[in-house]
């Protein structure tokens, strides 16, 4: 990530209405608002299959839920709260007229889905913190390049989703597992799913 230009430190609710004239997404990272990496086309593709898969299956099982896509979520900082933008959260609707028109997300998201790109570093190490902190019961990373080193890979570099649920018993802390190829991706949000790497990688290009 870049650093935006310098301004005092910012709370999530001053980031919310933060605006440098531009287009560009930014996160607040220990009060400063750090941009985004620009994701390439076949991430947003990815993104965008995911998000009709979820918000159908919202639908079909009578869910009060919704996907937000790139929407700040306010996380624990070490000092002021930072905001995170996750490529996809699923998230709990507004329960009133004022949620409605509030900026951001300020509960605990069901599901975070991070489609890993140049920062995949973010993804791997702060994110997983914050969302872990946050208690985010399930959090998802599509590696569809296969970018991430192998030194932090469970079954080698590649193309794989590694799925990070929230342990209810026992030491605190997130369960890993990778995903490869034609390999069942667990659901624990959605259990009825049967969603696998290769098939979102595959059916994610429909949506260029």
């Amino acid at each position: 990530m870049t650093p935006a230009v310098q301004i005092p430190p910012l709370t999530f609710e001053q980031f919310l209405d933060y605006d440098d004239g531009t287009e560009t997404l930014y996160e607040l990272i220990d009060g400063c608002p750090l941009a985004m990496p620009e994701p390439s086309r076949q991430h947003q593709s990815i993104v965008r299959y995911l998000d009709r898969v979820f918000s159908d299956e919202i639908e079909r099982l009578g869910k009060p839920w919704e996907t937000v896509r790139n929407t700040a979520i306010r996380v624990p900082g070490r000092f002021l709260a930072d905001g995170r933008r996750p490529d996809l959260a699923i998230v709990d609707l507004p329960q009133s007229e004022a949620e409605q028109q509030e900026k951001g997300i300020k509960t605990t998201p069901h599901m975070v889905i991070e489609v890993a790109s140049s920062n995949w570093k973010d993804d791997l190490r702060d994110k997983i913190f914050a969302y872990l902190h946050l208690q985010v019961p399930e959090y998802w990373i599509l590696d569809y390049a296969g970018q991430i080193p192998e030194k932090y890979c469970e079954r080698g570099r590649g193309v794989k989703t590694i799925v990070h649920t929230l342990r209810t018993v026992g030491r605190y802390g997130y369960d890993k597992q990778e995903f490869i190829g034609n390999e069942v991706i667990p659901c624990q949000t959605f259990e009825d799913l049967q969603l696998t790497t290769q098939q979102i990688l595959q059916l994610g290009k429909t949506s260029l």
